[in-house]
C-alpha cells in the first residue's frame, strides 16, 4: 500500500506542473515538454502570419495614401500657382483703379477751384445753358484736366482746351 501511495504522489506531482510565462508547462527539472513545445511553436508561427498580414496591409494602405499626398501637393502647387496669379492680377487692377479715383478726385477739386474763381470775378456759374456760339466751340473743341501733386502736398491743376482733329471721310 505504501508503495500505490507513493506512485500516486509522483504522478500528481507530475501532471500538477507549474505553468512558465509562456503559457507551458515545466516539468520538475525545468525544462519544456516536447508537446507543450510544439503548441508554443504553433502559436508563435500563427501570430508571425497575423503580423504578417496585417504589416502587408498597412504597407499597401500607407502607398496608397502616399500616392494620394503627391496628387495633393501637385494639385496644390497649382492651385497656389493660380492664387497668386489671380492675386497679382487683382493688385494691379487695384492700383489701376485707385489712381483712376485720385485723378477724377483732383480734376474735380480744380473745377471747384474754378468755379470759385469765376465766381469770384463775378461770373454767374449755376446758368448751364449754352448759347449758340459756345455750342459750336463746345463741340469744335476737346476739354481736359491735367493735375500733379507736389511733395509739399499742394496739386497744380491745368485745363487745356485743343480744338478737335478733323474726321477724314
Amino acid at each position: 500500500m505504501s508503495k500505490a501511495k507513493s506512485n500516486k504522489k509522483k504522478t500528481d506531482g507530475c501532471t500538477k506542473l507549474p505553468v512558465n510565462t509562456y503559457g507551458a508547462v515545466a516539468c520538475e527539472h525545468g525544462e519544456v515538454r516536447y508537446q507543450d513545445l510544439e503548441k508554443m511553436n504553433d502559436k508563435l508561427w500563427d501570430r508571425l502570419h497575423e503580423h504578417e498580414a496585417t504589416i502587408e496591409r498597412q504597407s499597401r494602405s500607407i502607398s496608397i495614401l502616399t500616392d494620394t499626398l503627391d496628387e495633393w501637393k501637385k494639385f496644390n502647387k497649382k492651385n497656389v500657382k493660380r492664387i497668386n496669379a489671380w492675386c497679382s492680377k487683382q493688385e494691379k487692377n487695384e492700383a489701376k483703379a485707385w489712381k483712376a479715383a485720385v485723378h477724377w478726385k483732383r480734376a474735380y477739386e480744380g473745377l471747384f477751384g474754378m468755379k470759385r474763381a469765376a465766381e469770384a470775378l463775378g461770373i454767374d456759374t449755376e446758368k448751364t445753358e449754352l448759347n449758340g456760339k459756345e455750342k459750336k466751340f463746345k463741340a469744335d473743341h476737346n476739354f481736359d484736366v491735367t493735375t500733379k501733386q507736389y511733395e509739399s502736398g499742394k496739386t497744380k491743376t491745368v485745363f487745356n482746351i485743343t480744338k478737335k482733329k478733323d474726321k477724314l471721310n
